[in-house]
């Protein structure tokens, strides 16, 4: 049996910047900051689905760990816990073709180099080793490289270089099911300590700064960013995809994206209904807040708060 512990998540960078390209002008950095981080999260996504559907071993799965060892912080995109090895995965999302040379990497297109990301696993290799080792877990650890995007192509590589490809990922999978185990309590207290010991996402250097009174208010497309508009009073639609979306729903969303944009400010009927450009009165912003979250407070101190997320286990 496979224990999905958690799934990909979309990294607060990347919620945040979607958020803003919807509601100001980004610059050519923030823009390309969040294709990179669309394309990473695809990516990922991408790897849990094949791993959801293919991988049958007694195992647990973890995704997007952010831990720290010793003054180090470090990123694991994917690690698998056997029986007898920890797998440590990266995935990247690499589209086009790719030559490794003199321990570089260079996209041929351009001809420009981009990060390598066999560095990355290596750095984060030695991290996760250390920190088994604080945990008393002496399995042996194998990280590779899985390169998921099919238009990829990586040239002069090494035999020996730690790297998965496309057409080798679904044979990859089949290897891990083939190697048997049989998991144990400790197995299962490991699991739940890199899942419960995990560190803050550090804030994105390219997030532009942004203050409420200047980004666009209104009810946003979840598709094309284009603006909502009203068909009745419980139903909003956008006019360039179709996309329709009933009143609650468009204003929890919404309200979701300010609690996301603005974690210390307190979510009150007056703030919600100037974010949701006055589109609904300020009675049914309050009715629909009243459904969907919890009240706090009295009177002109009355606030709302978020329900808590919780973590998907399959």
């Amino acid at each position: 049996m496979t224990l999905q512990y958690n799934k990909p998540i979309e990294p607060k960078a990347f919620q945040v910047l979607k958020i803003l390209d919807r509601r100001m002008f980004l610059t050519s950095e923030a823009s390309k900051a969040l294709y990179t981080l669309q394309k990473g999260y695809e990516g990922e996504l991408g790897f849990w689905k094949l791993l959801k559907e293919h991988l049958s071993t007694d195992s647990i799965v973890l995704y997007d760990l952010s831990q720290v060892s010793g003054n180090s912080s470090f990123q694991l995109d994917c690690v698998i816990i056997h029986q007898r090895e920890i797998w440590h995965l990266e995935i990247k999302n690499y589209e086009g073709d790719y030559q490794l040379k003199d321990n570089a990497l260079f996209n041929l297109s351009t001809g420009k180099e981009v990060n390598n990301p066999i560095h990355q696993l290596d750095r984060s290799k030695l991290l996760l080793g250390r920190l088994l080792e604080k945990y008393g877990c002496n399995l042996p650890i194998k990280s590779y490289i899985i390169f998921i995007h099919p238009e990829f192509a990586i040239y002069q590589e090494h035999p020996n270089h730690p790297i998965v490809h496309p057409t080798q990922i679904m044979r990859f999978i089949k290897m891990l099911n083939k190697n048997s185990s049989k998991l144990h309590s400790s197995h299962y207290k490991l699991a739940y300590k890199l899942f419960t010991t995990q560190t803050s996402e550090k804030q994105n250097k390219h997030i532009p700064p942004y203050e409420f009174a200047h980004l666009k208010k209104g009810l946003y497309c979840l598709y094309c960013n284009n603006k909502m508009v009203m068909i009745h009073e419980n139903k909003q639609t956008c006019e360039r995809c179709d996309f329709k979306e009933s009143k609650n729903s468009a204003i929890m969303r919404t309200v979701l994206e300010f609690g996301f944009l603005f974690p210390d400010k307190k979510i009150t009927t007056k703030t919600i209904w100037e974010w949701c450009g006055k589109v609904y009165s300020p009675y049914q912003i309050r009715k629909t807040l009243y459904q969907l979250l919890e009240a706090k407070g009295r009177n002109r101190y009355k606030h709302f708060i978020l329900p808590t997320r919780n973590v998907e286990k399959k």
